[in-house]
């Protein structure tokens, strides 16, 4: 299983060539590409603000995406715990990484702050 965090998210739909070869290939052949209820908020939001422009509706640039959602259990966000050098980090961020470890999942990021904390089960979304 594989999560998309947010940014992964976008790219993967709106600038494939800001992801690696890996990725892209990763995300176009796998059945198990999920992404998180939390990026769907974080993309809404960045629309509200003007920031984003998906040119569709967010249920249209999600179906574009083979993936499926990954909804935000009280397991999920309890396991922020495990992530105290975290705290003052993107809280999006930290939730879309405990929700990962809860499900035993890789995390697909180009956050380097997140790619910094050496878990084998985060991976470079830029390779």
């Amino acid at each position: 299983m594989f999560l998309l965090d947010t940014s992964t998210l976008i790219s993967a739909n709106l600038f494939p060539n800001r992801l690696g070869k890996y990725t892209r290939n990763l995300i176009r052949r796998s059945p198990d590409i999920f992404f998180s209820a939390v990026s769907v908020f974080e993309i809404v939001a960045k629309q509200m603000k003007g920031k984003l422009n998906l040119g569709k509706s967010v249920y249209e640039f999600l179906a574009e995406l083979d993936a499926r959602s990954l909804p935000l259990r009280v397991e999920d966000a309890a396991e922020v715990y495990s992530f105290p050098s975290l705290i003052k980090h993107d809280p999006f961020d930290r939730l879309i990484l405990a929700t990962t470890k809860a499900h035993s999942a890789k995390l697909i990021t180009s956050d380097q702050k997140l790619l910094d904390l050496g878990f084998d089960w985060i991976l470079d979304s830029t390779i």
